[in-house]
């Protein structure tokens, strides 16, 4: 989304990035097509606020824009950063969405929030915070955007074309999983609650495992219980550009995100704004970033819980698709310091 609208911008881009990054697969079909007139440098994967202000003045930009800037390694060295080029880190985990269970825990979050606020506070640097669709946006937060790469109708009539082309019938109700198929989604636990759904209504359900493997042990995992319990699926293995996402998402009936996690999640955005039935499990604060999008309320990542929620879903209506802020509610907050074709640092 930044390479894209830098370039409607005619904002000359470098791009710095670790070979680990350009070496992996995704790199190839996510980021390497939209790279266009991008210079590419290699850098280390861990570096400072003031590394990477010293590499950035080197080729003259003007703005350094670090997403997910925790997850990348970028370290916050307290006092040591300089004015310029200006560095925007965007936070896509807030502390505060984790819960304070543990004493130990509460102490890090509150010492992550510490370090980040005094980050904040030097000249040179800006803290961008991820928040949810339906959340008020301001000054210093990236809302969570909806990207569909195409108009709804049109997606809806993808997703009809997809299920012929994995042979799945229009009599069955499909439950979905669609992306990067991980441990953090819990399919074994989604195969097993929809068995036990299945046995409480006389209509045929079935699973559609519509992305990638993450590795070995969670597709051994998830085989194991569509064995053990015969439910009826199908499954594609591939990486899913943005646009093939959201058409899987259209071919399913009811998509269920039963994930382990405390963020907002771009899935459950997609599904509402195509009108697609969810079915969510999983913390507080993850549902209720999946309300706020205009989805279900959703129950906790439980066995029982999760089974009824599946067996409810079948009866409910697919729900109207919902307005939600597209990439300008990234890109705007990320680019708008830049006001000349001068390079900004990606």
């Amino acid at each position: 989304m930044l390479l894209e609208e830098a370039a409607e911008r005619h904002i000359s881009v470098v791009f710095a990035t670790s070979e680990e990054v350009v070496s992996d697969a995704r790199f190839a079909k996510h980021i390497a097509p939209v790279l266009r007139e991008a210079e590419v440098r290699l850098i280390q994967s861990q570096l400072s606020v003031r590394a990477l202000q010293r590499i950035a003045r080197d080729a003259s930009c003007d703005l350094v824009v670090v997403p997910d800037a925790l997850k990348y390694g970028v370290r916050m060295q307290i006092g040591m950063a300089s004015s310029w080029p200006f560095v925007r880190l965007v936070m896509m985990n807030d502390p505060r969405w984790q819960p304070a269970e543990f004493s130990s825990r509460f102490a890090l979050n509150l010492a992550k929030r510490v370090v980040m606020r005094m980050s904040d506070m030097r000249p040179g640097v800006g803290l961008l915070w991820l928040r949810a669709q339906g959340e008020l946006p301001s000054s210093r937060t990236v809302i969570d955007p909806l990207v569909l790469d195409g108009e709804v109708g049109e997606l809806l009539a993808a997703g009809r074309a997809m299920r012929l082309r994995l042979e799945m019938p229009g009599s069955v109700f499909w439950f979905g999983v669609v992306g990067s198929l991980d441990a953090r989604k819990n399919i074994p636990l989604v195969v097993r609650a929809l068995s036990a759904a299945s046995r409480l209504t006389t209509q045929r359900v079935a699973l559609a495992l519509l992305g990638p493997w993450a590795d070995n042990q969670i597709r051994t995992e998830v085989e194991a219980a569509l064995q053990e319990t015969g439910l009826e699926h199908v499954s594609m293995n591939e990486h899913l550009t943005n646009r093939e996402m959201n058409v899987m998402l259209a071919a399913v009936d009811c998509v269920v995100m039963a994930y382990s996690t405390h963020a907002p999640n771009s899935t459950a955005v997609k599904a509402a704004a195509l009108g697609v039935r969810t079915v969510v499990a999983g913390s507080v604060t993850f549902r209720r970033f999946n309300q706020q999008a205009g989805g279900s309320a959703g129950v906790s990542l439980d066995h029982e819980a999760l089974s009824l929620e599946l067996a409810r879903a079948l009866s409910r209506p697919c729900p109207p698709p919902v307005q939600l802020i597209g990439p300008e509610g990234l890109t705007d907050p990320c680019l708008n310091r830049i006001h000349s074709t001068r390079p900004a640092w990606l």
